[in-house]
């Protein structure tokens, strides 16, 4: 270590170390082996610091190894004896509230799930930022296992180059403190961006690129908190909309304006402005209106834009809104998204995800199409469902309501199990039904006022419904509830 140590200090470049896991799952083995880090390494010129300390990443696996509640002694603990800047590897933000910062190691799980990264930087470095703690998200070039004889490979195609220039876009529009790459030579991943025989220097010139444009990027306080616009509507209705942004500095510096299709109306009730953090200097502003479709609305797919005027440029945040046919009928009043299942799903802003362990088979039963679940006899089986983003994404302060019709046959136990808001995590069980063998389709329902649904479940999917054996479901909802 110290030999690289040295070479680094003759350069620009500054080493960190980065932490994997804590031996033995002893709370002890961490706070020796950090004190070590600091007291071997902490003075040496060649070591990366921030505000003069020393800065260890903190992997997510090492995270899961110790309670929350003794990650708070332990990180106490070190602090009392050394300077140390620890940056934990996760997306759920409250860990900024004991860590000095946020970063995520690899985001290819997001990547090949098709999740809006912009969505997950800015969660990220709001989470951090509102703390008054260190930001940093990650790019990627691409991702590749399939080598490596892991039972479920994960590719995330490089794309000529397309996805390094898209993931560092975003994460610039994010405005973190600093910027990740993974990797720089962890070829038998796929993700290295050193020079090779394919691609010669091509990913690092790219590289060089995005940095000059990351340190020449103005500072623009101002980030996508959610967005609440309903992804379906009938004719004649009228529906709530709203563009919720977190804002550093003057909030009244911000503009919104709502575009709708020629015929629609979009009455604008204005900016509301509230303080969220003040000592970071953070305030929410929301712009909401009502939006209404006009009663001769054909049925078909209609774009919504919102444009935001901040800090001399502007920000557009693009939805769809389906406007339903005579034979398209909501199974509950307000706003929703549903899905009703068979051979080809009939999708309203909810989706259902095939995942490795979550894999379904069309089904008619006595007339009635469904999906049911299929995979190991012996092992659990999941339905996997994401909402549409543009409705709910960080659903923090809304009352919803899931929905689950299905097929009451065998002997065992549904669950309904959530993104939910820290510290309960993302399976968190909102509801769990026996079953009984019935055979009846019956509903099982639960009301939830700390859902996230920040697609942290596998494939990007915001809840579940887990069964020990098979289950056959013919159509799931999420509502917001009056």
């Amino acid at each position: 270590m110290a030999s690289l140590l040295d070479a680094a200090a003759a350069t620009p470049v500054r080493i960190a170390f980065y932490y994997e896991r804590v031996p033995d799952d002893q709370p002890e083995a961490f706070i020796d082996d950090i004190l070590y880090i600091v007291e071997r390494y902490g003075d040496h010129p060649g070591l990366f610091r921030h505000n003069g300390a020393p800065v260890v990443f903190v992997y997510a696996r090492a995270l899961s190894q110790i309670p929350r509640e003794t990650w708070q002694t332990m990180l106490a603990r070190v602090r009392a004896q050394t300077e140390v800047q620890l940056i934990a590897d996760s997306t759920d933000v409250s860990w900024a509230d004991l860590f000095d910062g946020l970063h995520i190691y690899i985001p290819v799980s997001y990547v090949v799930s098709g999740t809006d990264m912009q969505r997950i930087y800015d969660a990220l470095v709001l989470g951090a930022e509102s703390r008054g703690k260190i930001s940093s998200v990650t790019v990627i070039p691409g991702y590749d296992d399939s080598n490596i004889g892991r039972p479920s490979p994960t590719v995330a195609p490089r794309e000529g180059g397309r996805l390094y220039d898209t993931l560092w876009e975003q994460a610039i529009n994010a405005r973190p403190q600093w910027i990740l790459i993974t990797s720089f030579n962890e070829w038998h991943e796929g993700s290295e961006i050193e020079p090779s025989f394919e691609d010669g220097y091509f990913y690092l010139e790219r590289t060089a690129y995005w940095s000059r444009r990351f340190k020449e990027a103005p500072q623009l306080g101002v980030w996508l908190a959610t967005t609440s616009i309903p992804p379906v509507a009938q004719p004649g209705s009228e529906l709530p909309i709203a563009a919720e942004f977190l804002r550093k500095g003057d909030a009244a510096a911000l503009e919104g304006t709502w575009f709708t299709p020629a015929g629609w109306a979009a009455a604008e009730l204005g900016a509301r402005s509230e303080p969220v953090a003040a000592a970071a200097g953070l305030r929410r502003v929301t712009f909401s209106g009502r939006l209404t479709v006009p009663e001769d609305a054909r049925p078909g797919r209609y774009p919504v834009r919102f444009l935001l005027q901040a800090d001399g440029g502007t920000m557009e945040f693009d939805a769809e809104v389906q406007v339903l046919g005579p034979d398209e009928t909501p199974p509950f009043t307000g706003a929703g998204v549903w899905a009703d299942l068979g051979e080809e799903n009939a999708e309203y802003g909810l989706y259902l995800l095939e995942t490795p362990d979550g894999r379904t088979e069309p089904v008619t039963i006595d007339g009635i199409p469904a999906r049911r679940t299929v995979g190991d006899p012996l092992a659990p089986k999941y339905l996997y469902f994401d909402v549409a983003d543009q409705f709910l994404y960080g659903a923090a302060g809304l009352e919803i309501e899931i929905g689950v019709e299905y097929l009451d046959t065998g002997i065992g136990t549904l669950r309904i199990e959530y993104d939910a808001e820290p510290p309960a995590g993302r399976y968190a069980t909102a509801l769990s039904v026996l079953l009984r063998n019935s055979g009846q389709w019956r509903t099982a329902s639960v009301r939830l006022r700390d859902a996230q649904f920040m697609n942290r479940q596998q494939g990007g999917a915001d809840w579940r419904v887990q069964v020990s054996g098979d289950l056959a479901v013919r159509r799931v909802y999420v509502r917001v509830v009056d």
